[in-house]
């Protein structure tokens, strides 16, 4: 089965956009804050996220909405963060983007005959 060549320029700005969607609906559902899971073992409040100047992120509570939407995905590394699915969905969009509209000319080009001896 073939893959068509237009999905390699589409498919990474619909993952962005869809991403994107995602996320606001998370926050407009929740009163305009990204609710976050904090993992068992941080104590965070609301009242700390604010001191901290975190006006964008709450913590997660039993009233919030669209749960599977909101900041919950843990990424280990040297400064660990918490992800939404939208946040991958978007960042995999960053990630490919550039390489596959490239591809995409590359074989459109090569489609028209361009790259023939």
């Amino acid at each position: 089965m073939k893959i068509p060549v237009w999905t390699l320029a589409v498919v990474p700005t619909v993952a962005w956009y869809v991403g994107f969607l995602m996320n606001a609906i998370a926050v407009a559902s929740n009163h305009g804050a990204m609710p976050v899971q904090f993992p068992i073992g941080i104590d965070m409040s609301v009242a700390q996220l604010r001191v901290a100047g975190d006006l964008v992120h709450s913590v997660m509570t039993s009233e919030t909405h669209f749960k599977f939407l909101c900041d919950w995905i843990l990424i280990n590394g040297p400064s660990p963060s918490i992800a939404s699915p939208g946040d991958v969905l978007e960042w995999f969009g960053e990630a490919t983007q550039n390489y596959g509209f490239a591809a995409f000319v590359a074989l459109c080009l090569n489609k028209l005959g361009l790259f023939k001896d």
